[in-house]
């Protein structure tokens, strides 16, 4: 038979790019946590401990909510978590800025960086697979892409973050995150509200449990 060809404009691609946007944008957010909430918290006078239980608190949401975020998108399709995910990524991001007690921002943390990310870094990482296998394309080149991207996105994350925020405030680099958050919304409209073809297994095994490894960000 006659092998698909690879067409830049169509859905397969666009849903691809935008997976793998989302995923830089994600290790872009957490390399900018890792520059600037440790300090932040120490300066407010946090110790040691706490500045790693926050990190380790959003590491555990975030694996708690996983599958249940994962079955939601396997039944109702990836544009609804996604939307809400990006929202409130994009109020809880720059509101890191908020706190002055230790106490509260490392609270703030946890659910910031492990609920509403995860809620659409799970759809992304899917979007992503889903739009690779229909396009023809590997699994172990998705995974590769998925890694460069993530590496991609913390390379970037952590330097800028960490420039803004000397040139400026930690308000900066995190509200800038925010405004990207929001944009990606744009392109999210195009994606399924439905669940794919196929997505629904007798086993009740989900997709998700296919997908590439989520690289863990370096939180302490």
């Amino acid at each position: 038979g006659q092998r698909p060809r690879l067409r830049l404009a169509s859905p397969e691609a666009r849903g691809l790019v935008l997976g793998g946007w989302m995923i830089m944008l994600e290790a872009m957010t957490f390399g900018a946590a890792n520059v600037l909430l440790p300090l932040r918290l120490a300066r407010f006078g946090a110790s040691g401990v706490l500045i790693g239980a926050a990190f380790l608190g959003s590491a555990a949401l975030s694996f708690v909510l996983s599958s249940a975020i994962g079955r939601v998108t396997d039944r109702h399709g990836p544009r609804a978590p996604i939307t809400v995910g990006l929202v409130f990524s994009a109020i809880l991001v720059p509101a890191l800025v908020l706190p002055h007690s230790p106490v509260l921002l490392a609270v703030l943390a946890v659910i910031a960086l492990g609920g509403p990310m995860t809620g659409y870094m799970i759809p992304a990482v899917s979007t992503m697979t889903d739009s690779a296998e229909r396009l023809g394309i590997a699994m172990v080149v998705a995974s590769t892409l998925f890694n460069l991207a993530y590496a991609a996105g913390e390379t970037i994350g952590a330097p800028a973050a960490a420039v803004i925020s000397q040139a400026s405030s930690d308000a900066v680099p995190l509200i800038g995150l925010g405004v990207l958050m929001l944009l990606t919304l744009i392109p999210a409209r195009g994606l399924s509200t439905g669940a794919a073809p196929g997505r629904h297994r007798p086993d009740g095994e989900t997709p998700a449990a296919r997908e590439p490894d989520r690289p863990i960000a370096l939180r302490s």
